[in-house]
């Protein structure tokens, strides 16, 4: 699964991937499970879990400013978690958002639409 992510703001990054298809999932698709941790965490069990709907991108918020970061993600099913794919940002530096809201919006809706 092709996994993008990029910051858009302090705290906050955007992540979005590929739809998974049908014949590669074993059963029915019920969602994704995104998994973030700082990147240099040595403790691979300190991650954050999101169980996530369908839809192909997740806005992740309430970071630490100017951290990177490593994020995960996978379909899952009533079988389990898929094979995760991986990507890494960082958040932004301090001061204001990167983005306005009606800005956020309109660049979302072009990644969905790609």
């Amino acid at each position: 699964m092709q996994l993008t992510a990029f910051n858009t703001s302090n705290s906050s990054i955007l992540v979005t991937w590929q739809d998974i298809t049908s014949s590669s999932v074993p059963g029915i698709l019920l969602g994704y499970v995104l998994r973030i941790i700082k990147a240099d965490d040595s403790n691979a069990s300190n991650f954050r879990e999101i169980e996530h709907d369908l839809s192909t991108s997740k806005n992740i918020t309430n970071l630490e400013t100017y951290t990177l970061y490593k994020i995960s993600v996978a379909g899952y099913t009533r079988v389990g978690i898929g094979n995760l794919s991986e990507a890494q940002s960082w958040t932004d530096e301090g001061g204001e958002d990167k983005y306005d809201e009606r800005i956020f919006s309109i660049l979302l809706q072009q990644i969905v639409h790609v």
